[in-house]
């Protein structure tokens, strides 16, 4: 943590040096799993203009991301890739002069192995417990972020357990369950985004169908009971 604060007041501190801070108007991260937790991420961010000198473009929190790949960049701004092993990965665009047009950019690469959040409670055999978020390691507000996760083939969402910012407030984290091509999956959004906020979700994933499993049974105990009650009431 106290890495990620050094590093955020440097980028914050280099902005100020080199003048004013870039714009980002929207931020969108889909963030597919494989069956081996690593992940294949593609990042589509809308800039309102460039300001000359350095931007920080803030990645998701993934360490030694791999393949990075990106398009829609012009070819006299140039890119360097803060991505080896790095707390906070990050592109640095680089430009002689100010770009008053909008800008908009995609950034592709793969993740390696997400560390699994920490869970006391099983919920069910197979279940994972996720804890996804987006750090704005920049040094300007985005306003407006989601994050989609796609899970593997054959999993669902069984619940989500919390998310950042919390509350029902108008700043608050909104999610929703989605599914696209066959997969399953969650979006968080947010607006307003400031240096060093974070959005985020922690939910639970099962094998499709499971969680859904209690449910059934419940259904079936109650069909019994009442079966059972009326063979009571009819014999007396």
């Amino acid at each position: 943590m106290r890495k990620f604060f050094i590093a955020l007041c440097l980028l914050v501190l280099g902005s100020v040096m080199m003048g004013a801070a870039p714009s980002i108007s929207s931020y969108n991260d889909k963030v597919v799993l494989n069956a081996d937790n690593s992940a294949q991420v593609v990042s589509e961010i809308t800039m309102d203009s460039v300001p000359s000198g350095s931007t920080y473009i803030p990645l998701n929190i993934y360490k030694k991301n791999k393949n990075i790949e990106y398009s829609g960049i012009p070819k006299d701004i140039i890119v360097e890739q803060h991505c080896g092993t790095e707390d906070i990965p990050y592109l640095e665009l680089k430009s002689n002069k100010l770009l008053p047009e909008k800008l908009n950019f995609t950034v592709k690469y793969q993740a390696a192995a997400v560390k699994q959040a920490a869970s006391k409670k099983v919920i069910v055999s197979n279940s994972n417990t996720y804890n996804y978020r987006f750090v704005n390691a920049g040094e300007t507000p985005i306003k407006k972020y989601s994050l989609s996760v796609f899970l593997p083939q054959g999993y669902e969402l069984h619940s989500v357990k919390g998310k950042t910012p919390a509350g029902k407030g108008a700043n608050a984290a909104k999610t929703n369950y989605v599914n696209k091509n066959g997969h399953n999956g969650i979006v968080v959004s947010g607006i307003n985004v400031r240096p060093g906020d974070v959005v985020g979700a922690k939910f639970i994933t099962v094998p499709q169908g499971k969680s859904r499993m209690g449910m059934v049974v419940l259904t079936i105990i109650g069909i019994l009971y009442l079966i059972e009650f009326k063979g009571i009431v009819k014999s007396k």
